[in-house]
């Protein structure tokens, strides 16, 4: 079996609260799930858990599409994942 590492995040982005949000106080957890390619470009985003708050949910997508990763490796060749 050969060594395989997950994709990791190489940029210093932060989430930014959506200024929308801020007045109504909404808070909540969004999962999303990235397909990563090769070079480790997010080639496709999804929301696999939402918040509840569609501001939040679309807040977290656009984040996650504008990330810099470096990508999964197996026996230290990039793989997408």
């Amino acid at each position: 079996k050969g060594v395989r590492t997950e994709a990791k995040r190489r940029d210093g982005l932060r989430l930014a609260y959506p200024a929308e949000a801020l007045p109504r106080r909404l808070q909540g957890r969004v999962l999303v799930r990235l397909h990563i390619d090769a070079q480790g470009r997010v080639t496709h985003a999804e929301i696999a858990q939402s918040s509840g708050h569609s501001i939040l949910d679309q807040a977290a997508l656009t984040f996650s599409r504008r990330v810099e990763l470096d990508p999964a490796t197996e026996d230290g060749v990039p793989v997408p994942t």
